[in-house]
């Protein structure tokens, strides 16, 4: 399966930003992921939207979000590491969660 970018945002219901990370990390169907705004993290999984959704809806409980795919139709400013994080949909070679930096930061 091919590996495609999906944006993920969530309400605070939904939990902390710590909370999220230990879930997404305890997925196989998440290859990788990366934050870098509030409420929100960038995705990479082979599974389609309707999937990663009902994946999340697990963890959500009532809290509100959205997963939408990154297509090609997209413009931003985010920092040079996330645009290529995005286009290139593929999990480092040991999984990098969050590509965080080498202090651990949250």
């Amino acid at each position: 399966m091919v590996n495609k970018a999906y944006v993920f945002l969530y309400s605070d219901e939904v939990g902390t930003r710590a909370q999220v990370k230990k879930f997404l990390d305890g997925r196989p169907e998440i290859v990788n992921w990366k934050h870098e705004l509030p409420n929100s993290f960038f995705l990479i999984s082979p599974n389609d939207v309707h999937e990663l959704s009902a994946l999340i809806r697990t963890f959500a409980g009532e809290g509100r979000f959205l997963v939408m795919e990154c297509s090609a139709n997209r413009q931003g400013y985010l920092d040079r590491d996330t645009w290529a994080f995005l286009l290139k949909r593929r999990p480092w070679a040991t999984k990098v969660t969050s590509a965080r930096k080498p202090d651990g930061d949250p």
